[in-house]
């Protein structure tokens, strides 16, 4: 396996959350959807789960996943269109959960290397 294929798997999961992302900005910009301050806290904490990617691939993926896991109990919002399931007190976003199996699928290798 090449080097850039191996950059672009591992990428996968960023690249969705920032089309999400893009998708919710411009619904916020041009209909009357609001960006909400879950939406701006999930925007930083990506935003520096991006540069981990780019400077220290270990830190990246303890971000990733703490940053998808507050997702996943409704504390961040990637989009504006929420799907959530209440489970006595808690409360479950789905998108998370396949955002965290996409993230371990796709890094599967890089998190073998990093994490020992």
């Amino acid at each position: 396996m090449s080097r850039n294929s191996l950059l672009n798997k591992n990428l996968i999961p960023l690249f969705l959350i920032w089309i999400v992302f893009l998708i919710t900005i411009f619904a916020s910009l041009f209909t009357e959807v609001t960006f909400s301050t879950k939406n701006s806290i999930a925007f930083v904490l990506f935003l520096i789960t991006t540069y981990l990617y780019a400077k220290n691939k270990k830190y990246y993926i303890y971000s990733f996943v703490l940053t998808c896991l507050a997702g996943l109990f409704d504390f961040l919002d990637v989009s504006y269109l929420n799907i959530i399931f209440s489970f006595f007190i808690f409360k479950v976003n789905p998108i998370y959960f396949l955002l965290i199996i996409v993230f371990l699928y796709t890094n599967k290798d890089l998190i073998e290397e990093k994490i020992k």
